[in-house]
């Protein structure tokens, strides 16, 4: 007779333990988009602890207090805390934030939330207009601050 006790007797049970890759960094990947001339590349990736991406931040030419410094420490700031950000670079010569923003797609699509240092109701449509339409079966979880009241109506 099976000894109730004994969860052999009962149900067999076999683990297997495989390393799995995953393709995509999935929620966690936050694109920061803020126009500067660190760089010419549309995306820079920094990963580490918040004071070392920081450092290394500084090192590449950005300033403390630049609207990327600024929005990096903010997200690292954050618990649980993020081990990568990206930075964009939105170039004097996009015609629209649409521009910049499929520009920075194109050069590095691994990313799911999105931050942009403006603060204007007609560019917060416009981004997050470019977000609702982004590609097929792309979606991008962008934040945005302002206090405009115009930002939202009841026409957009």
């Amino acid at each position: 007779m099976a000894d109730p006790a004994a969860l052999s007797d009962i149900i067999d049970v076999k683990i297997t333990l495989a390393d799995a890759e995953i393709a995509r960094e999935g929620f966690s990947g936050v694109m920061l988009v803020s126009e500067h001339d660190v760089t010419e590349d549309r995306v820079v990736t920094y990963e580490g602890k918040k004071a070392d991406v920081l450092k290394v931040m500084i090192a590449d030419g950005f300033i403390a207090g630049s609207p990327a410094y600024v929005q990096a420490r903010a997200v690292l700031s954050q618990r649980p805390s993020l081990g990568r950000v990206k930075i964009g670079r939105r170039a004097p010569e996009d015609a629209t934030w649409a521009d910049t923003l499929t520009a920075i797609r194109q050069a590095d699509g691994d990313w799911y939330g999105l931050a942009v240092d403006t603060r204007d109701a007609a560019e917060i449509v416009e981004i997050a207009e470019w977000c609702g339409s982004s590609g097929e079966g792309e979606f991008v979880l962008y934040v945005a601050q302002t206090k405009d009241a115009d930002v939202k109506t009841a026409t957009r």
